[in-house]
């Protein structure tokens, strides 16, 4: 997630973090810059109580709309949707699945896209409002930084219901996950609880305002002992501090709710997918050669199996996640009032870049899936057309070919069959192949697999 700081921000900051070391003040100045009870000036840039001006730059607490012209912000506004990027993986997704987009996981993978895009217009305050972001729950905060951490949240949610989706699919049985249903919903609403945050100041469950020791911190750092902004900064600090316990909390519960839905799914898998596989000693094929096995590489198996896929997809959250409730229990226990270096300014990023991997792998598990069910799938790959087959086989009957692909759907039908079940499929002998649906109706004899080789020989 990019986060919205223009480059006169990060001056803002860069100025800021080097006025904290209060060593360097002696009796109020600072390389002849005068600083008072009212106003601090340096470098001929002012800071008061009302407004901060920083290389022309101007920050308040006042809700300002920012004139970009209408089409300048149509223009932004719609380059979001094509530089996100998670955009060129939807379209291959879309182009590998032309023929058949009504699938809950291709809207899935749509509404991540798009919601994630959202998140980015709103992350880009510059586009509507000046907003100083650092005062949380003003109105400019709310429509801005809150409104985008909603929509981000949104995508998660969504993306999350990918693997149990697919998991559902490969398991082939809806009733042996209600557990991990459950528990996905739960992993839900702690999601919710962090939009929450963006907008609700909860109240402290860790520790004690006082001990954060807010007076000593103001006077220490921006020496306003006695000043008339000692009570306006307090209160923008008991404002960050509420915020940073509430949404350290909110990424701790989510982390703890991500590893025991990751662990559901891991189960599921291997009580009914890992156990069986290894049982039946299960072998697949590359393309039209049935002698040919594929190795029983880890890296094989991902390329060909959606439910490795998803267990490493898993693997990658268990690697970083410990280190990420490491960082936010520590930000817990330090109860630093620091507005400059909050948690949520490196946390969020670092959670980010966890869980986006996630949803990279579902994306690149649909193309995968697609590219080696098309291989593998004897429905989709024959020798030769599947209508020249029909018409051979069965030169006396006649066949509606439209009307009978159409009853038995095979894009649906592949939807729904798990990896395993295609690649059981290939495993199978001619016999049971043309017995079993789509050809079920059209029962084969001896004769009819004469004619069928027949065909064959004549072809080649």
């Amino acid at each position: 997630m990019d986060w919205p700081i223009s480059e006169s921000k990060i001056d803002f900051f860069i100025f800021f973090d080097g006025c904290r070391d209060f060593s360097h003040f002696n009796n109020n100045t600072f390389n002849n810059n005068n600083f008072n009870n009212n106003t601090f000036t340096f470098n001929n840039n002012t800071f008061n109580n009302n407004t901060f001006t920083f290389n022309n730059n101007t920050f308040n607490n006042t809700l300002h709309y920012k004139d970009n012209g209408s089409l300048g912000l149509i223009q932004v506004t719609l380059e979001s949707f094509f530089t996100n990027s998670f955009f060129l993986w939807v379209l291959l997704v879309l182009f590998l699945n032309r023929k058949n987009w009504k699938r809950p996981v291709i809207y899935i993978l749509i509404a991540h896209w798009f919601f994630k895009t959202i998140a980015t217009i709103s992350f880009n305050n510059e586009l509507i409002f000046k907003v100083d972001f650092t005062k949380f729950y003003t109105t400019e905060f709310e429509l801005t930084v809150g409104l985008g951490m909603v929509f981000i949240f949104i995508s998660e949610i969504i993306g999350d219901w990918y693997t149990l989706l697919r998991t559902q699919a490969v398991i082939n049985n809806r009733k042996k996950l209600k557990v991990v249903r459950v528990i996905c919903i739960l992993f839900n609403l702690t999601k919710i609880f962090g939009m929450l945050c963006w907008f609700i100041k909860f109240p402290l469950i860790f520790s004690s305002i006082e001990e954060y020791n807010i007076d000593e911190y103001i006077e220490r750092i921006y020496r306003l002992k006695n000043s008339n902004n000692i009570d306006h900064f307090r209160e923008r600090i008991e404002i960050l501090v509420h915020f940073n316990e509430s949404w350290s909390t909110a990424l701790l519960i989510m982390q703890v709710g991500s590893i025991v839905y990751d662990i559901s799914i891991i189960y599921s898998l291997k009580k009914y997918v890992f156990d069986k596989t290894n049982e039946n000693k299960l072998n697949y094929n590359y393309s039209n050669n049935n002698n040919n096995k594929i190795k029983n590489s880890l890296l094989e198996k991902f390329k060909h199996m959606s439910e490795y896929r998803i267990i490493a997809s898993i693997c990658t959250s268990f690697i970083f996640l410990p280190l990420l409730i490491i960082n936010i229990v520590d930000n817990i226990k330090q109860k630093n009032p620091d507005p400059l270096y909050s948690p949520y300014m490196t946390v969020i990023q670092l959670r980010q870049v966890v869980v986006d991997v996630n949803y990279y792998l579902m994306y690149i598990d649909q193309v995968l899936l697609r590219f080696y069910v098309e291989r593998n799938n004897p429905k989709f790959n024959s020798s030769f057309n599947r209508k020249s087959l029909l018409s051979a086989l069965y030169p006396n009957k006649n066949i509606n070919i439209n009307s009978f692909y159409q009853k038995y759907n095979f894009n649906n039908k592949l939807d729904n069959d798990s990896i395993n079940s295609i690649n059981n499929n290939n495993n199978n002998n001619n016999n049971n192949k043309f017995n079993t649906l789509p050809f079920s109706q059209y029962p084969l004899n001896n004769n009819d697999f004469n004619s069928y080789n027949n065909i064959i020989h004549n072809k080649k």
